[in-house]
């Protein structure tokens, strides 16, 4: 699979953009703020749906107009597939793929998998644990609609538990029966959700482990570990036992929403011992063992989308991504950021105009 084609009209910064690519590997150049950062993010958003960078579609909206339109054609497996993602301040966000519309944005995620990395991936490491929950959602729901639809049937089951405890008073006595129904549901989906999760990381496992010994070239290792009530074998009764504490909190205090994945290093945490540099590899290697995961259990290969990943990289640390990037490694179209043709060396070579201020190395 790959992206022929793409038009982003009134998306951030750009007006009406326009751009073709090959299945080939693709480096684009431009000063800060020329819209590389957007362009990566305008494909995020044709293959899932919302932006990888901001929450709220709204802030993507080019100052001064109601609405955007992208635009992309993918071919995957001979054929064309032309997808348009719309969002206007009136009347929200709608998704078509060859000209029929979703009647769910939930229906479009998977068909066109795609892997990203920026420099925000450093909440990865540094950020709460939502944000690594976010990233391993994301990666599964990618894979399988069965564990999309788990991940939506709790949220939604979470979400009316919560506001059951919020509206319970003391001297009201609380709906037992209901509560009943909502734990049932979370306990059922959060240890199907649980174990997803945990053969996931099996499975990254040794590729992490690899592709971070490629970059750092040390001995210690690095590892992701996956931690949750929904594991444990009493998951059930621990999540009913904690009814008082949640009466108490008002909020559901057990279950796979809270669940996390540690970062070590040597054993240790990777956010307070690992340098700058360490950082950065470990987010490099992740990305690359997501890249190789998601191909080994989607139909279509993902798109590789990396924003200015080769700021702060040694000249051997980017000449070995660069060739991991057009290895097997990476079988798919790969799309890469970056500010300085200059700075590239044999990255420069056969650049073409893709815009008023980018350019494409092809």
């Amino acid at each position: 699979m790959h992206l022929t084609h793409i038009r982003c009209k009134h998306f951030r910064n750009h007006t009406d953009f326009r751009a073709s690519f090959s299945a080939k590997c693709h480096f684009v150049f431009g000063p800060n703020g020329t819209g590389k950062t957007s362009l990566l993010d305008a494909i995020h958003y044709l293959c899932c749906a919302k932006s990888a960078l901001h929450s709220l579609d709204a802030q993507n909206v080019q100052h001064g107009q109601e609405a955007f339109d992208i635009t992309g054609t993918f071919q995957l497996d001979g054929d064309d597939h032309t997808v348009a993602c719309r969002f206007d301040h009136r009347t929200g966000k709608h998704m078509r793929c060859n000209g029929v519309r979703y009647d769910a944005l939930k229906d479009h995620i998977g068909r066109f998998p795609v892997v990203f990395t920026s420099p925000y991936d450093v909440e990865l490491i540094r950020g709460g644990s939502h944000v690594r929950r976010r990233f391993v959602d994301l990666m599964l729901c990618q894979q399988s609609k069965t564990y999309l639809q788990a991940l939506l049937h709790y949220q939604k089951a979470l979400k009316q538990r919560n506001a059951l405890l919020q509206s319970s008073r003391p001297k009201v006595p609380l709906d037992l029966d209901l509560m009943e129904g909502y734990d049932q549901h979370l306990i059922r989906y959060g240890t199907y959700i649980a174990a997803e999760r945990s053969a996931l990381m099996a499975r990254m496992a040794p590729l992490l482990a690899r592709h971070a010994q490629l970059f750092a070239a040390a001995e210690a290792p690095m590892a992701l570990t996956y931690v949750s009530d929904g594991l444990e074998t009493d998951f059930a009764q621990k999540f009913r036992s904690a009814l008082s504490k949640d009466r108490i909190l008002r909020r559901t205090t057990v279950g796979i929403h809270r669940d996390d994945f540690a970062w070590t290093l040597d054993g240790q945490p990777l956010k307070t011992v690992g340098s700058q540099g360490e950082q950065k590899y470990a987010l490099l290697a992740l990305r690359l063992a997501q890249l190789q995961c998601i191909s080994q259990r989607t139909a279509a290969t993902p798109l590789l989308l990396m924003d200015d990943v080769f700021d702060s990289l040694d000249r051997r640390r980017a000449t070995l991504l660069v060739e991991l990037i057009q290895s097997p490694i990476c079988p798919g179209q790969v799309l890469v950021t970056h500010s300085e043709i200059t700075q590239s060396g044999a990255l420069g070579k056969h650049i073409r105009s893709v815009g008023p201020s980018l350019a494409l190395s092809l």
